[in-house]
């Protein structure tokens, strides 16, 4: 099983990270499974199984269904 990142940085007005820039770490990062979420039920549906979470936010319900998370950026 691969490693998972999960990536919600997708706050408007200010912070949004573009697809762009989502495809450039799968690009660097073959081996782990990039998961671009936009919305706080796409985090709390990605993050089970997920060992990094870049985001922005994390609700408390978020984390209580981390399962195997690790590293939060």
């Amino acid at each position: 099983m691969p490693l998972r990142l999960v990536v919600h940085i997708h706050d408007l007005p200010v912070w949004s990270l573009p697809p762009a820039q989502v495809d450039r770490l799968r690009r660097a990062l073959p081996d782990v499974d990039v998961v671009d979420v936009r919305s706080d039920a796409g985090c709390r549906g990605a993050i089970p199984g997920a060992e990094v979470l870049f985001a922005t936010t994390l609700r408390a319900d978020t984390l209580a269904a981390a399962d195997r998370l690790r590293w939060v950026h």
